[in-house]
């Protein structure tokens, strides 16, 4: 039956379609979601994360570098994360939701600040949540929600920022629409091992004492970029307001390192017109400060969860039209591209921090990071057949995403990406069911499953920290 209706792709209606998908969701006998728990030790601290709901990629990489546990001083420690809902964050009992939580973050979705920090129920949750002593992470637009906007806003974007921050952190906004911003909105839209994202170096400030950056090695690197603001002292006379603790100062100014240009027409074809100008170098690329002497609350401009593509150069070149009208984009083009967890311990000593963990404790500077590449099964949904997958039409597209998962028909081999593991662990529906000790790590699923099952790959360092990734699938 499916072998045919992929060779019907092309005479199969709307309506079919709908057919197809119920009778695929009925027919299937779905097996309970069953999660993972270890069985590890009683004392250990769970850190109970929300995040805010996801933008684009950067947020679920932010998300998948939180799926951590460490060890040390003889303790334990677990995040558990959770990914609120738009229904979650906009209705009138969020903080009932967000109460439950050590952490709430806001990563790269712009519409916290266009849409939700307008909310007057939103803001109060977020800082009354706060003044219960609990902590606020912003990451890029994170950044500008928690900020106290433009110091003089002088068009309509900035208009707009302003009625959506939430004014908890002494900070003003350093992030021009025709400067800085400019690197994010012709950022280019192809994705190849050969494009990344801009990097930009940044300088711990080593004047300070807080704890999060202490014990890195280095006084200076690479973070991936991404438009983001610089950041500098407001003049609020908010007394909840806290002192602000520059914990990372952008070091280079791009228009003279990594410049990229407006473009004009020209008698013909067209023409760079100008260079982009940004004046971030000297200003904050990362703060700390406190909301009502109670809440902790840590804002990064940049992108830690996104991989650092170092000695790369700029490419300037014609993207998808909008509107008709020609559009010069940027990538940042042929560099090398180091591990993807290089910066992800920035991620985990900020989140906790500001969940209170003793400082003695935050988790080690290091990189480990665990993914399963196969099957693919998170935001895009695929069909593996016999252990191959399946080349996806527009049509099997729309099934997948009206099944909500990635479908599996016979064997499938699991994959894992490992950095700094040196084992890794598969479960199904949480039981431990292979371990692989060197690479390939992968496990060849041979049972005749059905229905919806829980895939999940754990992979530990020498010192038994861990990191783990999941996906569940729908097994046919």
């Amino acid at each position: 039956m499916i072998k045919y209706i992929f060779n019907q792709v092309e005479i199969i209606s709307d309506m079919w379609i709908r057919i197809i998908s119920l009778l695929i969701a009925v027919s299937f006998v779905f097996s309970t979601l069953i999660v993972h728990s270890s069985t590890g030790n009683l004392n250990e601290r769970i850190i109970k994360v929300a995040i805010y709901p996801k933008g684009t990629g950067s947020d679920e990489s932010l998300k998948l570098s939180l799926n951590y546990a460490w060890r040390i001083h003889n303790k334990s420690y677990r995040f558990e994360v959770h990914e609120l809902s738009y229904e979650e964050v906009r209705s009138k009992g969020f903080y009932s939701i967000l109460k439950d939580y050590d952490v709430f973050i806001a990563g790269a979705n712009y519409r916290s600040y266009l849409k939700d920090g307008k909310n007057p129920n939103f803001r109060k949750a977020i800082k009354r949540f706060l003044s219960d002593g609990k902590g606020f992470y912003g990451v890029c637009a994170g950044a500008f929600l928690a900020s106290q906007g433009y110091e003089n806003p002088d068009n309509w974007f900035e208009k707009e920022v302003n009625k959506g921050v939430l004014r908890i952190a002494n900070i003003y906004l350093n992030d021009d629409f025709d400067g800085e911003l400019q690197y994010l909105l012709k950022e280019s839209e192809w994705v190849s091992p050969r494009f990344g994202q801009i990097p930009i170096e940044v300088r711990i400030n080593r004047e300070v004492n807080n704890p999060i950056f202490l014990p890195f090695e280095k006084d200076v690197f690479n973070i991936s970029y991404g438009g983001g603001a610089g950041m500098y002292i407001a003049d609020s006379n908010d007394s909840r307001l806290g002192k602000i603790t520059p914990l990372l100062i952008y070091n280079e100014e791009l228009m003279e390192t990594k410049p990229i240009h407006f473009w004009k027409k020209a008698l013909i074809g067209w023409i760079k017109d100008r260079v982009i100008k940004t004046d971030i170098k000297g200003q904050f690329a990362g703060i700390a400060t406190t909301y009502n002497n109670s809440g902790r609350i840590v804002l990064l401009s940049s992108h830690p969860e996104i991989p650092v593509m170092v000695n790369g150069t700029i490419k300037e070149f014609f993207g998808r039209n909008t509107l008709g009208i020609p559009r010069i984009v940027y990538a940042w083009y042929n560099g090398t591209t180091l591990n993807m967890s290089k910066n992800w311990w920035i991620h985990r000593r900020v989140v906790a921090w500001l969940a209170k963990v003793p400082d003695e404790d935050l988790p080690p500077c290091n990189e480990l990071m665990v993914f399963i590449t196969k099957p693919q099964g998170k935001m895009i949904y695929r069909l593996y057949v016999n252990d191959k997958e399946i080349k996806t039409g527009k049509l099997l597209e729309r099934i997948l995403a009206r099944i909500g998962k990635t479908v599996i028909i016979g064997d499938i081999t699991v994959v894992a990406y490992v950095e700094g593991g040196k084992k890794v662990e598969f479960y199904l529906d949480g039981n431990l069911e292979h371990t692989a000790t060197s690479a390939p790590f992968e496990w060849k699923i041979k049972k005749n499953l059905k229905g919806e099952h829980r895939i999940e790959a754990k992979a530990y360092d020498k010192y038994g920290n861990s990191v783990w990734d999941n996906v569940t699938l729908l097994f046919v």
